[in-house]
């Protein structure tokens, strides 16, 4: 077999784009919507329902109908990066009645899964409820300000987070702030970690990885409410965001490879 010959006769996939108003920081796939922020551009929901349907011409859009309808965009002045609880396309409005909690044992839905929450370099953190993507209902499709919280600037310049269970990472140029938000419409800051330039994190379990001036540092996190720096330091010339392949795995991106 010509193995040469082979990869060049496959069919090399189609690259699907969609314009955004900036700069689009961090994105998540959820049902079929995806999530980002963008920058000046604030934060929007984008419907790829169709990213697979070779019979859309364009299958990354803005609304599937009317913008009378649906406008999934939260206009901010520097949307540096979004999280949502899950990417499972949930329906919290659903798990409610005696049928979820006494005949199906169901517990409910905590309430952050109400909403996206998104940092702003400028605003701090702001939550949007994105519930009415799920209700089925498609003349109510309009995202709101659901909260913004930036407590005497302590989340001034943001510029990345990540959510576990109920708590908030947040980098900022002081460090790693914590952030409760068990009521998301009433944040909490718990600490600021002082961190060297930090740019992004992940969390595993009793662990939180954040990529920073140093390299890769390791935070412990087993109580969120007093996180100890491990000590462990990977030194990297310039780490920058994370890509979890596999539990336990994880690759780095490095600024000026991608």
């Amino acid at each position: 077999m010509n193995r040469n010959r082979e990869l060049a006769d496959t069919v090399v996939p189609a690259l699907m784009d969609h314009t955004t108003k900036g700069a689009a920081s961090c994105i998540q796939l959820r049902g079929e919507y995806v999530f980002v922020a963008e920058g000046k551009g604030g934060f929007r929901a984008y419907d790829a329902a169709s990213v697979a349907n070779k019979g859309y011409g364009q299958r990354v859009i803005t609304a599937p109908f009317s913008p009378l309808g649906h406008d999934t965009h939260v206009a901010s002045k520097n949307a540096t990066c979004m999280a949502l609880p899950t990417n499972q396309p949930i329906n919290p409005e659903k798990n409610q009645g005696d049928l979820m909690r006494i005949t199906n044992m169901e517990q409910p839905f905590h309430p952050i899964y109400n909403y996206a929450f998104i940092t702003d370099s400028e605003e701090g953190l702001i939550a949007v409820n994105v519930n009415t993507l799920a209700d089925g209902e498609p003349r109510n499709n309009f995202f709101e300000r659901a909260v913004t919280w930036n407590e005497n600037g302590v989340l001034n310049g943001a510029s990345h987070i990540t959510l576990g269970g109920h708590y908030a990472y947040i980098t900022t140029p002081k460090g790693l702030v914590f952030v409760d938000i068990n009521n998301p419409l009433k944040p909490r800051h718990i600490t600021t970690l002082p961190l060297q330039d930090a740019r992004a994190t992940a969390v595993q379990f009793r662990y939180l990885f954040a990529t920073t001036a140093k390299g890769l540092e390791v935070i412990d996190i087993t109580h969120p409410e007093k996180p100890e720096h491990t000590g462990a330091v990977v030194p990297m010339a310039d780490a920058q965001r994370f890509i979890w392949h596999a539990p336990m795995r994880m690759w780095l991106r490095k600024k000026k490879a991608w």
